[in-house]
């Protein structure tokens, strides 16, 4: 870690230019190409490094200067070339670019001849200086919207490079150093993602290709996806949909090969479609992936398993769409009145509570899945709780202690339903329903007919 970190830097940016030339599908060439020589007037030595809409960065050694390098953007053409080297530097480099921005490095006066990490906007005397307060050093290579992407070293991270993230400030700097990495440096940046690779002690201080989305914590390492052939690995490269591109080191033959990392759908966990027993999901596939069951498809309730074939990188691979059944079940409780009688005489008080609900109930529930939910009746003023019955139980209700009008062998005699209980309770009757998945609903009433009170 205390090498020559331009070096180090300059070797991955040529494998990572090796890599995005490899990793090109052959199928996606055009048949020809027309070329551009950019290299500015008088220049003896020119390097394109990133390119943005139709704007180009890089460097170039300016004859003015001898032999130093400044940071160059173009716009097509070598005549359209603009010297970025900002006052009080003696070299710069372009290395990314997005939009109207340009990031890269530079050193000189200003710096103290150390190298600092700087951002453009498209001319020389924008330039803003990104180095973080406690770091000596600092190098930007990728730039994405509003976010840079780099390392630095110094005294805040114990003279180690660790690989930062920026928001156009020096003071907005994001150490992404994993927690246990001795080091690592940013390379390449992608939306709210950032790749490059960083020194695992646990693996001997082998380069490790690691992926971030801000922050050091949500460090990914990409190295534990490649098999046991593989010792070092770096990335360099990330596209809008999360690939990657960098490289690894083949053991059998210790050389470096080209390597796409191709972001998989995380499997996926959802609730049921109201009123179903599964639900339609979706998910996002590359362009040349084809996925059965096809996204939009329905799935129902538990875990299933879907299938991809992808034609760029050729793969097949598998993820789950696992639908739980959240809904509970929906319950009533239906009144199940007295036949009318056929006696022809009364007592006043005998038709006064023929009117009133007897508490006779048969004890009803649907469930989006699960055909016969379980029942069960609490007594609001004990909290005594009474079942499991099923759906379509009958079960009589009466107020414990009270004057009822019949016991349950009058009932039967009287042509009542038959029913599977009798409960007597000190308040109401509050009726749940429980499905299979162990969803709860909404409590409904079984009042106690008001005649049976004291």
């Amino acid at each position: 870690m205390n090498g020559n970190y331009r070096t180090a830097v300059r070797l991955a940016l040529g494998a990572a230019m090796a890599v995005n030339l490899s990793a090109v599908p052959v199928a996606s060439q055009a048949a020809s190409y027309s070329y551009t020589d950019l290299n500015p007037a008088g220049f003896t030595r020119s390097y394109g490094q990133g390119i943005s809409g139709r704007q180009q960065v890089g460097y170039g050694y300016d004859p003015a200067t001898g032999v130093y390098l400044h940071a160059v953007l173009w716009s097509g053409t070598a005549s359209s070339a603009v010297d970025l080297n900002p006052s009080g530097f003696t070299v710069s480099y372009g290395f990314g670019i997005s939009g109207s921005q340009q990031v890269g490095d530079g050193y000189g006066p200003a710096t103290g001849d150390s190298d600092h990490a700087l951002l453009w906007s498209s001319t020389a005397s924008s330039v803003v200086d990104l180095n973080p307060s406690g770091f000596a050093k600092s190098i930007g290579l990728g730039i994405s919207g509003s976010q840079q992407v780099g390392w630095g070293s110094g005294s805040a991270t114990g003279d180690n490079a660790h690989a930062l993230l920026w928001s156009s400030t020096a003071s907005s700097a994001v150490d992404l150093n994993p927690s246990g990495f001795t080091g690592s440096f940013g390379q390449g940046i992608s939306g709210s993602q950032q790749v490059g690779c960083g020194y695992d002690p646990a693996t001997g201080d082998s380069a490790h290709a690691l992926l971030w989305s801000g922050t050091a914590s949500s460090v990914v390492d990409l190295h534990s996806f490649l098999s046991a052939d593989y010792s070092d690995s770096a990335a360099s490269g990330i596209d809008a949909n999360g690939n990657v591109v960098g490289f690894a080191s083949y053991i059998p033959t210790g050389l470096d090969h080209a390597m796409l990392w191709t972001v998989l759908p995380e499997s996926v966990v959802i609730c049921n479609d109201p009123g179903q027993c599964g639900a339609v999901a979706t998910y996002s596939t590359g362009a040349s992936v084809t996925c059965s069951p096809a996204s939009g498809s329905f799935f129902p309730v538990g875990t299933n398993t879907v299938t991809c074939t992808s034609t760029n990188p050729p793969s097949t691979y598998t993820f789950t769409v696992t639908v739980k059944d959240c809904e509970p079940p929906v319950v009533s409780c239906r009144a199940v009145g007295k036949p009318s009688s056929k006696e022809s005489s009364k007592s006043d008080k005998d038709s006064e509570r023929d009117q009133d609900p007897d508490g006779i109930y048969q004890l009803l529930a649907h469930d989006n899945c699960d055909p016969n939910p379980r029942l069960y009746i609490q007594d609001s003023g004990s909290g005594f709780l009474a079942g499991p019955f099923a759906n379509g139980d009958i079960v009589k209700i009466t107020k414990k202690g009270g004057h009822e009008d019949s016991d349950d062998a009058k009932d039967s005699k009287h042509g009542r339903p038959p029913m599977v209980a009798h409960l007597r309770l000190e308040g109401n009757g509050l009726l749940y329903g429980v499905d299979g998945s162990g969803n709860v609903g909404a409590s409904v009433l079984c009042s106690v007919p008001h005649g049976h009170d004291d």
